[in-house]
C-alpha cells in the first residue's frame, strides 16, 4: 500500500488547514445552541414549577377563606405571568371568592382578565359564561345579551342559548326564549338537562 497520501486526502487535509478557524467556531456554535435550548428549557420548567406552587398555596388560602392572601397572590400572578395556565385557574378561585361575598364588579374583572389571556378555548367559553351569568345577576339584560352574542360560536353552546333564553322569558319576550330553549334539545345533552330545559319551555306554554 502506497504510504503517500492520495490526491483526494490532501485535498482534505488541505481544506481542513485552510478552514479549521471556521470549524471550530461551527462546532462551537452548535454546543452553544444546544445547551442554550437546554437552558431555556430547563429555566421555564423551573419557572412554571415555581408558580405551581404558588398556585397551590393560593387554593389553601381559598379553602381556609383567607380571601386577602389569595387576592394577593392572584394579582402578582396576573401582573408576572397574564398568559399562564395557573393564573388563569387561580383568576377563576378569586373570582368566585368576589362572587360568593357579592362583589360582583371585582368577580367581573377577575373573568374578564381570563377572557382577554387564557389561550385555552374551552377555559375562555367557561368564563364567558360566567361573566353572563353575573351579568344576568346584575339585571343587566341588554348588556349580556350582547356578550353573549358576540361570541362568534354562541349558537353552537347550549349553555349559551340557554342563557339567551333566560334572559328572553325575563323581558317577556317568550316566543324568543322557547325558540332558544328548543335549539338546545338538538344538542347532546344529559337526560336531567333534558328534563330542566324541557320544564322551561312547558312552564312557558
Amino acid at each position: 500500500m502506497n504510504a503517500q497520501y492520495s490526491d483526494d486526502e490532501d485535498k482534505l487535509i488541505s481544506w481542513i488547514k485552510d478552514n479549521y478557524k471556521n470549524l471550530f467556531f461551527g462546532i462551537l456554535l452548535g454546543f452553544i445552541s444546544i445547551f442554550s435550548y437546554k437552558f431555556i428549557i430547563d429555566s421555564k420548567s423551573t419557572l412554571q414549577h415555581e408558580i405551581s406552587f404558588k398556585f397551590e398555596e393560593a387554593v389553601k388560602h381559598y379553602k381556609n377563606n383567607n380571601f386577602k392572601e389569595l387576592y394577593k397572590i392572584s394579582d402578582n400572578l396576573t401582573d408576572k405571568y397574564p398568559n399562564n395556565i395557573y393564573t388563569s385557574m387561580l383568576n377563576f378561585y378569586a373570582a368566585k371568592a368576589y362572587h360568593d361575598n357579592e362583589n360582583y364588579d371585582q368577580s367581573l374583572y377577575k373573568l374578564k382578565l381570563i377572557t382577554n389571556n387564557v389561550e385555552s378555548p374551552e377555559l375562555k367559553i367557561l368564563a364567558e359564561i360566567r361573566i353572563a351569568r353575573i351579568l344576568i345577576l346584575q339585571k343587566k339584560y341588554n348588556e349580556a345579551e350582547s356578550f353573549i352574542k358576540s361570541n362568534n360560536g354562541f349558537t353552537q353552546n347550549p349553555l349559551m342559548n340557554e342563557l339567551l333564553g333566560d334572559i328572553s322569558y325575563i323581558k317577556g319576550e317568550k316566543k324568543n326564549a322557547i325558540r332558544y330553549y328548543e335549539s338546545i334539545l338538538q344538542s347532546d345533552l344529559p337526560p336531567n338537562k333534558i328534563k330542566i330545559i324541557e320544564s322551561k319551555i312547558n312552564s312557558i306554554k
